[in-house]
């Protein structure tokens, strides 16, 4: 901001030199000062916005209340219309094994306290999504609390959020036929 400041300060200083000497004419030079005085404080307001909103986009004071949904009543919804499941897990672990249709999405540095990072994760899940969110995680505990806390701070409708009760390790015992195995 000091250096945009200064910029501006000497290009005026040199517009009210050459105004004088000039006798109201304007150089191309002084003009070539000005814009480029005016593009660099567009940028720099442009990158303040910017981590304005990134910045806007707090973690809950408490944990988000979950709502659960059963293995048997997702396993009605999968390859649904209107339903995306969500698998949270480790990326490693969702690469290794995954409920079919079911989309990875690593919360692992946000389930470790890194709010931030579920949120960039979590927008890029969620872009262009109006879908039901099915959320897999191991166990229906603490990835899937995480998750839903930066889908609350995102916005996205709380009432189309469910956690699979007992998570992945519930769906595997309850239908160990229906998981994609690498």
């Amino acid at each position: 901001m000091k250096r945009v400041f200064a910029m501006l300060l000497c290009a005026m200083m040199v517009a009210g030199m050459m105004a004088g000497c000039t006798q109201n004419q304007q150089t191309s030079a002084d003009q070539t000062t000005q814009q480029t005085a005016t593009e660099e404080t567009k940028e720099e307001e442009k990158t303040e916005e910017t981590s304005a909103e990134s910045s806007e986009i707090k973690a809950p004071e408490k944990d988000v209340e979950m709502q659960y949904m059963s293995v048997e009543d997702a396993s009605k919804h999968l390859g649904e219309e209107g339903y995306t499941f969500l698998d949270v897990r480790k990326a490693e672990d969702y690469t290794a094994s995954h409920i079919p249709g079911a989309v990875g999405a690593d919360m692992d540095a946000a389930k470790s306290g890194d709010f931030n990072a579920g949120v960039s994760t979590m927008q890029v899940a969620t872009r262009d999504l109006d879908d039901a969110l099915v959320v897999i995680c191991y166990t229906g505990k603490s990835y899937a609390q995480a998750t839903t806390n930066v889908l609350s701070a995102l916005g996205y409708d709380m009432s189309k959020v469910y956690t699979l009760e007992g998570g992945f390790e519930a769906w595997t015992e309850a239908y160990p036929d229906n998981v994609e195995n690498n």
